[in-house]
């Protein structure tokens, strides 16, 4: 339900509150992929609050309905996995398209095919929408052969459109987002370097999704489907630390350490590696879900203590950043390095209108509310500047 309001108050922010001048064309975005993911989030929510009403009326009575215990995961598992974890992890896609164009000091081209990818991304939603997932949306029809081809394609169908397109949205941002960089020299800072890891780390655990509901493979009710719920999930963490880096010097006048940062994204990547990609392979080895013992003469009991290690590093990257964080927040700017230095009021070189008023932002944000001409009007100011 928390979700649900804080979902609601997202959309309505980006809907409702937009500069003059700033179409829904000239939306950042990071705040476009905030907003499809709270749409997402409208979708895909109550229906997981009506089955957990269901579930409750039916674990008070009979409990015969529904199965009882052990039917509570068949019925709302599909909250917590591919593809409805793509419509949670948005937001960090978001800030790496974002940071494409910053990266490259380019202007965003083709911004439209951007919000489509973006968009695309969001179309996960709509497994839950239909009550489907990928336990009740295998590719039965994945073998090569002719036979009863129409049922093959009618399975195709929804498990293109719930594992494959959202493939393509990442893919259509990342490439476009590329082209910004032909004839440019990359500017790799922390926040860049945070959210391109976190988005690639993303896509793998996405392609993890397309294999696993192919029958064929016999993935299905092994530990592959944990491996690529937890790229998608630590691929977004990283990509938030980068948005928390990026904007730390408007939100709070204040830079968090580049270089210390980068590594902490360097940590982050091995970590999220080491949390997942055995459970691949342990996944082709039939391991089973929520089993650390099955019947397998190759090296399991190494593919379930490199996951362990993989999550203890993760847990201490989130730590460390914090406190590299909260350490930058609390120096005044005086120890003669770069922690917590005062950053200026766009030290990024960005792009878009927040950039256009001091950092950290005042009160009411801007002394006079700006009139909003382009998708980077931060771009457009530096152009004049520079003219004049």
């Amino acid at each position: 339900v928390g979700l649900i309001a804080a979902a609601a108050s997202i959309a309505t922010s980006v809907l409702t509150t937009r500069a003059p001048g700033m179409s829904m064309r000239r939306v950042p975005l990071f705040s476009w992929a905030a907003l499809i993911s709270a749409i997402g989030a409208l979708l895909s929510l109550p229906v997981l609050v009506g089955a957990l009403v269901f579930l409750f009326v039916d674990h008070r009575n009979a409990r015969a309905v529904f199965g009882g215990n052990e039917g509570i995961g068949n019925w709302i598992g599909w909250a917590f996995t591919q593809p409805v974890s793509y419509v949670f992890a948005l937001p960090a896609i978001g800030v790496a398209a974002e940071l494409l164009p910053v990266t490259f000091a380019r202007r965003q081209v083709m911004r439209g095919v951007v919000y489509t990818g973006l968009g695309l991304v969001g179309v996960g939603a709509l497994s839950a929408v239909t009550q489907q997932n990928v336990h009740s949306l295998p590719w039965s029809g994945s073998g090569l052969d002719t036979d009863q081809l129409g049922t093959k394609f009618d399975d195709f169908v929804p498990f293109a459109l719930f594992n494959l397109v959202p493939v393509l949205g990442v893919l259509i941002v990342m490439a476009v987002g590329a082209l910004a960089a032909k004839g440019a020299r990359p500017s790799i800072t922390s926040p860049s370097l945070f959210g391109f890891l976190g988005v690639g780390m993303i896509l793998v655990g996405m392609l993890g999704g397309v294999l696993y509901p192919i029958d064929d493979l016999g993935l299905q009710g092994t530990v592959f489907e944990e491996g690529a719920l937890v790229y998608v999930v630590y691929g977004a963490v990283l990509g938030i630390m980068g948005g928390v880096v990026f904007w730390a010097p408007k939100l709070w006048g204040r830079t968090v350490p580049d270089k210390p940062a980068m590594g902490l994204a360097g940590l982050g990547l091995i970590a999220t590696v080491l949390a997942s990609l055995p459970y691949y392979a342990a996944g082709f080895a039939d391991q089973p879900a929520a089993s650390p013992t099955y019947d397998y003469g190759g090296p399991g009991e190494l593919w379930n203590a490199l996951v362990l290690v993989g999550h203890g590093l993760m847990l201490l990257t989130v730590l460390a950043f914090a406190g590299l964080a909260a350490k930058a927040l609390r120096t005044n700017g005086d120890a003669g390095d770069d922690a917590g230095d005062a950053p200026g009021d766009d030290p990024w070189d960005a792009h878009t209108v927040e950039w256009t008023t001091t950092s950290p932002a005042p009160f009411d944000n801007f002394a006079e509310v700006p009139v909003v001409t382009s998708a980077e009007p931060a771009l457009d100011r530096k152009s004049s500047e520079l003219a004049s």
